[in-house]
């Protein structure tokens, strides 16, 4: 009886074994393949919406695929895991995984996956991955960018290697290496390598040139500034021309209205208004004061060596 028993147990244990692996295969088998698929609005499209697509997907309001490689056409085309190829002529065109290829849209374009590609809408680009490649529209989206974004407003939410050209905005969460221009705000909160033009320049901390109307840096700098004002909380190094220059310690040059070195400087200051408090060098101007020197306060030049 026992035997029967334990027999009677693990055939039920194997079977349930069993069909688990048939359900995992059924699940994991690819869905059927064709090269043209055609609809009005899914569900109301030959073959349907579980069908991979390798070749041409047409609809006249909205389509969907599983996958699908080649060309898409449509007013709004839905791919719910990955894509490449040319997906042109909508409103929207969205991919549920990857996608790696040329993305138009009249309204936007999304991938929730990374991206090759170049993407071109009117409003919105998106990739939720990392993006290699281009955007051109009105906001540009990517968690981590290797290439150019091109748009009223870019925004990066990791990291930046490339070229970002920006009607209002320029935004990087991460660090950037490459050239930013906007018309109003550059900003990174990790370290900036490389060039920015705009009215207002934050970083974290650049090595490069900055040039701009106002020009602030978080962290150690080194490079070149130039604007109506320029300040640095931290060490910089290199040259500050601007309206009015502040920076907590220096090494380097200051030219301006009004150059202000907080903390400790070694440096050369050329205004009207020069003023340090630990400093070693040359001021020309026709206020200067180094609070720690043998003559805290001078006219036309004061130094200290």
């Amino acid at each position: 009886m026992k035997k029967l028993c334990f027999i009677a147990l693990a055939l039920s244990l194997t079977g349930a074994a069993v069909a688990n692996t048939t359900d995992k295969a059924v699940k994991e088998t690819p869905d059927s393949v064709t090269p043209f698929s055609f609809g009005i609005a899914s569900p109301i499209q030959l073959p349907g919406s579980g069908w991979d697509v390798y070749g041409l997907g047409l609809n006249i309001f909205y389509g969907q695929h599983s996958d699908l490689y080649g060309i898409d056409c449509g007013l709004v085309t839905v791919n719910t895991d990955n894509g490449g190829g040319i997906y042109a002529l909508g409103g929207v065109s969205y991919v549920g995984g990857d996608f790696g290829g040329i993305q138009l849209a009249g309204v936007g374009n999304a991938v929730m996956g990374r991206a090759n590609a170049l993407q071109l809408s009117g409003i919105l680009n998106y990739t939720k991955s990392g993006f290699i490649g281009g955007q051109m529209g009105s906001f540009n989206y990517v968690d981590s960018l290797v290439g150019l974004q091109l748009g009223g407003f870019n925004w990066v939410n990791v990291d930046a290697y490339g070229l970002q050209l920006a009607g209002l905005a320029n935004t990087v969460l991460g660090g950037a290496n490459g050239f930013q221009a906007s018309g109003l705000l550059n900003y990174n909160r990790g370290e900036f390598i490389g060039a920015q033009l705009s009215s207002v320049n934050i970083n974290g901390s650049i090595i490069g040139f900055q040039a701009g109307a106002y020009n602030y840096n978080m962290a150690d700098c080194k490079g070149f500034q130039v604007g109506v004002a320029n300040a640095n909380t931290h060490d910089y190094r290199g040259w500050s021309i601007g309206g009015v220059n502040y920076t907590s310690r220096f090494r380097g040059l200051q030219i301006g209205f009004c150059n202000i070195i907080a903390d400790t400087g070694r440096a050369v200051q050329i205004g009207a208004f020069n003023a340090a408090t630990n400093f070693t060098g040359v001021q020309l101007g026709l206020l200067n004061i180094i609070e720690h020197g043998p003559l805290p306060i001078m006219v036309v030049m004061n130094a200290q060596f």
